[in-house]
Order: structure tokens, then sequence, then C-alpha cells
């Protein structure tokens, strides 16, 4: 079970890293993946651009690219949810994201209707 809890970990980082890259033109430096239950987290380190990360440092920046990546991650949830869902074999119920300034991070919850297993 731990073992195939483990590699659907491995493959949701490599296709949801190979996405975030095509979406946003700069993958992530690094990505972790953590299946819970009916959860599954992801997080993303070095996943800013050096345009988003300059506007950060400006004054109302960090609202202007949660704004911008507010879109992008609308638009892209066709793409992610389908992968998701058949990495998974399961049907994602919501997806919630949180940036993090200081460490140029970005989290992503995502909520299954079923435990993942």
């Amino acid at each position: 079970m731990a073992k195939l809890k483990e590699q659907k970990e491995i493959a949701i980082k490599k296709e949801i890293s190979k996405l975030y890259k095509q979406n946003f033109g700069k993958g992530p430096e690094t990505t972790e993946v953590k299946i819970y239950e009916n959860f599954v987290f992801l997080k993303f380190e070095g996943a800013f651009s050096q345009i988003e990360e300059n506007l950060m440092k400006s004054d109302g920046g960090l609202a202007l690219v949660e704004q911008i990546r507010d879109e992008m991650i609308l638009m892209q949830t066709e793409a992610y949810i389908p992968t998701l869902e058949r990495i998974v074999e399961g049907k994602v119920r919501k997806v919630n994201y949180m940036m993090q300034e200081e460490k140029a991070a970005m989290y992503m919850f995502v909520l299954f209707e079923e435990y993942i297993s």
C-alpha cells in the first residue's frame, strides 16, 4: 500500500511539475508531493519568475501577483484536475492554493471525494 502511494506521489510530482512549467514558463526548482487520506499536498519552491519576485517586493506587488496567479490557476484547472484524477484514480472535490513570498513557494491543496488508496 505504501509503495503504491509513493508511486502516485512520484507520478503527480512529474506530471504537475511539467504542466506548471508549460503554463507559467518556468518550472519550480523543487516540488514535494504528499498524499494523506483524501488530500494531495503539493509544495513548489522557486516557483516564481524573476518578474513576479521583483513585483512582490514593491508596494501592492504581492496582491498583484496573487491576482495574476489566481487567474492563471483558474484557467489551468482544466489541465491539472484531469491529470490528478487519472493518477489518483479518484474525483477531485476542491483545489486551493496559497503563496509564501519569503520562500518563493506556492502550496496547492487538493481534496478528493474518497480516500486515496
